[in-house]
């Protein structure tokens, strides 16, 4: 029984050992799978590192006992080798590489093999940086120029797996702004201005035109890319973050809406389409933060939303402000303000302010301070967003002179017309006056331009300095049929109208002052209008050119408001041109206005002229040598003139030598004589001279005084 036990035992103890040796042999014959690192007394091997605990060893109770770590580290439980190697197993089979189909330039992106074994045992090619990888089920790569690409996944045994990939690049760039400054969205650093102003001068603010604009000079070109150009199954978006806020064209002058605007969002297919090289924004509503995005995508990917992006899509952006300067420009004489359409078309209308509103006998465009000045053209100025810190506002002006005040009354010139947003201030209004006449109409203008990084935008106004002849003398027929060739003159005093081409050109709004008194109750159209007089016409407008000023004018109306102001005592005379208060000697007046006692209308026009040293009118003196003496003030008492005759002898008569000629009178044959007709030169004198010649009453625009 016990040989039969120990016979049992061994034979089963020899089926253990010979199962045993064939064990071994079997593993001896594997990749190295039954082996596993030292790791210690006190640690253990957990499939691809040593960690602490369960050795062979007791820690806790055996202080003598230790954990060795080991350095190395392997990807499985089934690679190591007893040699310290990391070894693979050749079976091992890659199903797929997952990853995006098309990914931005320089964009980090991962592509992950599906792998069925060991990843240690994949390598990587055909990267950009870097450009290869091994050991790894994933690989994380970037290129840095566009064009197709392929990723290849290559096993240690077995066949390699590839994906296509195409590297889009995405490039949108906006005139003056910087492509290291495009995406600073809190700091904008371009803008686009709003198209308000009227590049063609039709009348229309540019950014309500319905079509072409010709001279438009505010769009702002854009330039679009998307490389590479064989990607046929690619597609390109154009979008705005308002698109309320900007227009964009395909032309830089706009175009119709129909053919020439593009509408946002645009989407253009590579299949058929190509993204246009060039667009151009025009601002159409101010904001402070702008962005437009060009961006592209596969066909197929129709998920375009939102504004995030995944960090491998292709797009470019550019943050930009829309800014909205803006000048606004009153008529003159406190009109009105000239609407938005007509500012550049139509234009603003302002007098030279060579009147005396303060009467101190000083044209006020020479006063330094006027009390009481109504002849300035308001301007408003502002800009939008008002918020607006950053950047330059400039006022300019071009044109005939003129200058800009702090006030209405002139109290302190304007001399700085540039403004610093991140420091200064725009004022809200100043006063622009006028100092000379236009040319033509509309050749002031005044432009408030606002620059930023180099790039500007503008609104302009556009106006027109009216130099309104005050002191001229104007003339029609007589209203005595016996007398109506020789005529009837007054001088214009004062404007009363505002400073609009209706009113410049409506002659009740002119007042003059003429013998009837004398008087300053009349307007000009009883001299120049058909319908005050349809019988009479109007001989025109006339002044001696040569010697009149500003200052001059003053002084003329001066002392025609002072006759005005004694015309209790001053009554009228047919037959003469002047009669002092003398009684025994009308002729022998002393100069003295206060002293005359009658004046024909001709008359009051010699007194006020020549009284200022403007000659007028003179008879031909053949006495001692041809000579021809105009003042009528002139007090010398030489000669003495034979009115029947018409000639002079020597010595005094009692009557001043130059108001004998003036008050010779003839029924016929009056052309050598002082008339209305002969004054003003409206009927050539003989043997006599007029310093008058025509010259319009308002220039470049207004009433022409009958001229």
């Amino acid at each position: 029984m016990k040989y039969q036990e120990i016979a049992l035992s061994n034979s089963n103890s020899a089926h253990f050992l010979v199962g045993g040796i064939l064990l071994l042999s079997l593993l001896w014959a594997q990749p190295a799978r039954a082996c596993t690192p030292p790791c210690g007394e006190c640690g253990h091997w957990n499939g691809h590192e040593c960690v602490p605990g369960s050795g062979t060893g007791c820690c806790h109770c055996n202080s003598s006992l230790y954990y060795e770590p080991n350095d190395l580290k392997c990807p499985d439980a089934n690679c190591y080798d007893c040699n310290s190697e990391c070894e693979c197993d050749c079976d091992i089979t890659i199903d797929s590489i997952s990853g995006p189909n098309y990914v931005c330039v320089d964009c980090n992106v991962d592509y992950t093999a599906s792998v069925t074994g060991s990843c240690s045992c994949v390598d990587w090619s055909g990267g950009g940086t870097p450009d290869s990888n091994e050991g790894m089920c994933s690989f994380t790569t970037h290129w840095s120029t566009a064009g197709e690409k392929t990723v290849t996944a290559t096993p240690e045994c077995g066949d390699s797996k590839q994906k296509d990939v195409t590297v889009v690049s995405v490039d949108l760039d906006m005139t003056g702004i910087a492509e290291d400054e495009e995406d600073e969205a809190g700091d904008p650093c371009g803008f686009v201005g709003v198209n308000n102003d009227d590049d063609n001068d039709n009348g229309t603010a540019d950014k309500d035109e319905s079509g072409t604009v010709a001279g438009e000079d505010d769009l702002v070109e854009i330039s679009l890319s998307v490389l590479p150009e064989s990607w046929d199954n690619g597609k390109a978006r154009l979008r705005s973050s308002c698109d309320q806020c900007i227009k964009v064209w395909d032309s830089p002058e706009r175009g119709t809406e129909e053919v020439n605007e593009i509408d946002l969002p645009k989407i253009w297919y590579f299949s058929t389409d190509s993204v246009p090289e060039k667009l151009y924004v025009e601002g159409i509503h101010y904001t402070s933060s702008m962005k437009l995005t060009l961006e592209a995508k596969e066909d197929g990917d129709d998920y375009w939303e939102g504004w995030e992006y995944e960090d491998y899509m292709p797009y470019d952006s550019v943050y930009f402000l829309i800014v909205q300067p803006d000048i606004d420009i009153y008529n003159g004489k406190g009109g009105s303000e000239v609407d938005d359409d007509d500012e550049e078309n139509v234009g603003a209308y302002f007098l030279v302010n060579c009147d005396d509103d303060d009467d101190n006998n000083t044209p006020d465009l020479d006063d330094p301070c006027v009390v009481g000045e109504d002849d300035l053209s308001k301007i408003s100025l502002s800009y939008l967003p008002n918020a607006l810190d950053v950047g330059t506002l400039e006022l300019i002006k071009t044109g005939p002179d003129i200058k800009i005040w702090t006030k209405e009354t002139k109290d302190t010139e304007q001399t700085d017309l540039s403004w610093d947003l991140a420091s200064e201030e725009l004022p809200n209004e100043l006063w622009v006056e006028g100092r000379e006449a236009s040319d033509s109409e509309r050749d002031i203008q005044l432009e408030l331009k606002y620059t930023y990084n180099g790039n500007s935008i503008s609104d302009k106004v556009k106006a027109t300095a009216v130099e309104i002849r005050l002191g001229n003398a104007v003339y029609r027929e007589h209203g005595f049929w016996v007398q109506n060739n020789r005529g009837h003159g007054a001088i214009v005093y004062e404007y009363t109208g505002t400073c609009t081409p209706q009113d410049l050109n409506d002659s009740t709004k002119f007042k003059m002052i003429e013998m009837d008194g004398p008087t300053d109750t009349k307007t000009m159209a009883t001299i120049t209008d058909d319908e005050s007089f349809p019988h009479l016409d109007a001989f025109g407008c006339y002044t001696n050119t040569s010697d009149i000023t500003y200052t001059k004018r003053l002084a003329i109306i001066k002392i025609a408001k002072a006759l005005v102001a004694d015309a209790g005592n001053i009554g009228y005379t047919l037959m003469n041109a002047l009669l002092c208060d003398d009684e025994d000697h009308r002729e022998d007046w002393d100069g003295m206005l206060t002293d005359i006692y009658k004046l024909r209308c001709d008359g009051l026009i010699e007194v006020c002229y020549e009284k200022n040293g403007i000659d007028v009118w003179a008879m031909k003196r053949d006495y001692g040598g041809i000579s021809y003496n105009y003042d009528i003030s002139d007090l010398s008492d030489s000669l003495s003139y034979d009115a029947f005759w018409g000639t002079w002898s020597a010595g005094s008569n009692n009557a001043i030598d130059n108001l004998e000629e003036h008050n010779d009178y003839d029924d016929n044959g009056w052309s050598d004589t002082l008339m209305p007709a002969t004054q003003c030169g409206h009927t050539t004198p003989v043997d006599s001279d007029t310093k008058f010649s025509k010259q319009d009453l308002c220039y470049p625009i207004g009433h022409k005084g009958g001229n």
